[in-house]
């Protein structure tokens, strides 16, 4: 059975889509709700680039992480 006839997978799915629009809006409303607040373009931009703080970090040691295991000792696993 492919698991595109899975409803599991199905579901899976939909839950991504629901969060991954979540966060679309959440990173949009943010700069407006600021901006509407404040009046500065400046405050929206930096609570707009606070939000991508996390992303880059975890990006970071994520790459240094996966750099620092050997790719042929791990091979077998695929």
């Amino acid at each position: 059975m492919l698991s595109f006839q899975k409803k599991s997978f199905h579901l899976l799915w939909l839950s991504f889509l629901v969060s991954t629009l979540g966060d679309w809006m959440y990173r949009l409303a943010l700069p407006i709700i600021v901006l509407s607040k404040t009046g500065s373009a400046y405050h929206a931009a930096t609570a707009f680039g606070i939000s991508f703080i996390p992303w880059v970090l975890f990006s970071l040691i994520g790459g240094v992480l996966a750099d620092s295991y050997s790719k042929r000792k791990n091979i077998s696993c695929w």
